[in-house]
């Protein structure tokens, strides 16, 4: 896994694309000190105040530097909290009495400046998500899968519900991250119903995912989301840099997987060939594609806003583990986290989902390419 770690650095690195963190790069040309705005990405000198690209103002954290939205009183770099200035909006440490700027009296945060608005309603929120797919896939995974499936559309009726009421009161990042909690609970009501006979036949997968990816692609459409913030966008890397970023990953958390499950092998036709055109048309475009898109895409890039990203990979990383109970297999649950991570990372560096959604996907083909091999 670390392995795999280093060789995506080394693609990234090659690439002659521009592109930093938060806590900026330098120009290849001018030598001068780059930095990107939070809400489009375009490179911005060190000066700047506003986004000559989207016009959105931006700040910088009092701790580190970085540019931060000026909706937030948080920095998504370092974690550094801070207490905006109700009248002109300037950064404080939260000890402070009197505005900087200003100089007018500081109480408390407004509403409007708080990164969140509901305090530790909205702090807990991945906390009670994590807690909630414990109860629900170790209940479904055992006699009392009946109380499992109720906890599974408690989720995925109560998110989306609390999202719709606290819409106009809380930022929009908020509405989504509960919004997307019950997309993720949707997954356990969308396999609930087949029967168990169906579970077996070459068909269960294609169906299973192309009705979770109609459900993401339907919510996206509905809450007209942005594509590039969900990472369907060319990137920061270039797209062959990130296909084989990808591929080395995948074969590498495969082989990793390989001795945790030693799965039975897939067998849809009479050659290998036939195997192989399923796996491949399977795992990369209704699995991979479809679980990137969903936990990545969506709840990891919106998390992201309310805490630190790291924290926001771990959170996402911890749920899309929990989602591997169903294997009764305590290590897989373990390199399901760990792989997350490695997602999640691919997700910061390049932008875009194609290096964790290759990953994802030929490291099952991997697996079970293995399985058919032995």
């Amino acid at each position: 896994m670390f392995a795999a770690i280093g060789m995506s650095m080394v693609f990234f690195r090659g690439s002659r694309k521009v592109w930093t963190t938060t806590r900026g790069n330098f120009s290849l040309s001018s030598g001068n000190r780059l930095y990107r705005c939070v809400r489009c990405g375009v490179a911005l000198c060190p000066q700047a105040r506003s986004c000559h690209s989207c016009g959105g103002r931006l700040d910088r954290c009092l701790q580190c530097g970085a540019m931060i939205d000026p909706r937030y009183a948080f920095c998504g770099n370092c974690g550094f909290r801070m207490m905006r200035c109700s009248q002109c909006g300037a950064s404080n440490i939260l000890e402070a009495t009197f505005c900087h700027r200003c100089g007018v009296a500081l109480v408390s945060p407004t509403p409007r400046a708080t990164l969140v608005p509901l305090g530790s309603l909205v702090v807990s929120l991945p906390y009670v998500v994590v807690v909630l797919a414990l109860f629900e896939e170790v209940l479904l995974n055992s006699a009392l899968a009946w109380y499992g499936l109720a906890l599974a559309f408690l989720g995925f009726v109560a998110f989306p519900l609390v999202g719709v009421l606290l819409s106009g009161r809380v930022v929009e990042s908020v509405r989504v991250v509960f919004e997307v909690c019950g997309l993720v609970f949707a997954i356990r009501i969308v396999f609930s119903p087949f029967p168990i006979y169906f579970l077996q036949s070459a068909a269960f997968l294609p169906i299973v995912y192309s009705l979770i990816m109609a459900g993401v692609v339907l919510y996206v459409w509905f809450r007209r989301i942005p594509l590039k913030k969900i990472g369907l966008s060319s990137g920061l890397v270039k797209m062959r840099l990130q296909m084989l970023a990808g591929i080395g990953v995948g074969a590498v958390l495969g082989l990793v997987e390989y001795p945790i499950l030693a799965p039975k092998p897939i067998q849809v036709g009479p050659n290998v060939l036939s195997n192989l055109v399923y796996l491949i048309v399977t795992m990369m475009v209704f699995v991979g594609l479809t679980e990137e898109l969903l936990f990545r895409g969506l709840l990891q890039s919106y998390t992201a806003e309310l805490m630190p990203k790291w924290e926001a990979v771990h959170i996402t990383s911890l749920v899309f583990a929990l989602f591997h109970i169903g294997w009764l297999n305590p290590l897989e649950v373990v390199f399901a986290y760990g792989a997350g991570v490695v997602f999640g990372y691919l997700l910061l560096k390049t932008g875009g989902l194609m290096a964790s959604a290759v990953a994802h996907g030929f490291g099952n083909i991997v697996l079970y390419t293995i399985a058919q091999s032995i």
